[in-house]
């Protein structure tokens, strides 16, 4: 339901890069079956670069993913970089 203002909010900002946080905006907007499988790798998302991350609460619970997110981190910085 608030899809379509998601992205149209993306579109009117013209963000450099989007960062998705969490396992139902991945689903709803990336339409990806699970934030597993969308993190770890670039998307397009209104014709801007999109990365899936774990939300910090996620990484609280299960701290073993932490090595993951800090990869995902990682992937974003070089994408800044350049």
């Amino acid at each position: 339901m608030m899809v379509p203002f998601v992205r149209k909010h993306i579109e009117l900002a013209a963000p450099d890069v989007v960062v998705l946080m969490g396992p139902l905006i991945c689903q709803s907007l990336l339409d990806a079956p699970s934030l597993s499988v969308a993190r770890g790798s670039w998307h397009k998302l209104s014709e801007r670069p999109t990365l899936a991350i774990f939300p910090p609460a996620f990484l609280m619970q299960d701290p073993s993913a932490k090595r993951a997110a800090w990869h995902d981190l990682l992937m974003l910085k070089s994408r800044l970089d350049t």
